[in-house]
């Protein structure tokens, strides 16, 4: 089994141990099934903001902003479920873009927000589907901030959201379709 490692080794902003994120990681990274992968994980634990960016698919590793790990409810501290939640994203989009038939952009190709709320919620969903705690309304909030409050939206959210085995293109014809009014 590949590890996970995790910078920095501990932290004094936060009250986040290298420990419990690893443990997190690790457990997500094996419920996706990407645990023979090695993952590295870096986190600015100064900045509250909750950014996880994939920097590099061998090893896959990821750019963290301290606030993507931390509980809202308890500033500071960190939260399992957002910890797995985020990486646990991150990592179905890596195996994404490692699989050719899926045609994910490249990691150096720039991905606009509306396309990466798209392919955020389908992994958000895979997660949920493997188990994984995930509230739907706020997704579909996401959703419908991008592609407008109309049946149509909906539509194709749920249509994302439901689906096992998309593609890229898929992605884009969803998001297109619920950007295209019925007249």
């Amino acid at each position: 089994m590949a590890s996970v490692t995790v910078t920095p080794e501990s932290f004094s902003f936060v009250e986040f141990t290298n420990d419990e994120i690893v443990a997190a990681a690790d457990q997500v990274r094996s419920q996706v099934g990407m645990d023979d992968r090695e993952l590295l994980i870096e986190v600015n634990e100064e900045s509250p903001l909750a950014r996880v960016e994939l920097t590099s698919l061998e090893p896959i590793s990821l750019t963290v902003e301290g606030g993507a790990f931390e509980d809202p409810k308890k500033p500071r501290h960190l939260s399992p479920v957002l910890t797995q939640l985020a990486v646990g994203t991150r990592l179905l989009q890596a195996g994404d873009r490692l699989d050719a038939d899926f045609g994910a952009p490249g990691l150096d190709d720039d991905v606009d927000t509306r396309m990466q709320t798209v392919w955020d919620v389908y992994s958000v969903a895979r997660l949920a589907r493997s188990g994984h705690p995930a509230h739907q309304q706020r997704w579909r909030y996401h959703w419908r901030n991008r592609h407008g409050f109309s049946d149509q939206a909906d539509q194709q959210f749920d249509r994302v959201w439901s689906a096992e085995g998309l593609h890229w293109s898929d992605l884009v014809d969803a998001s297109d379709a619920a950007l295209t009014e019925d007249l």
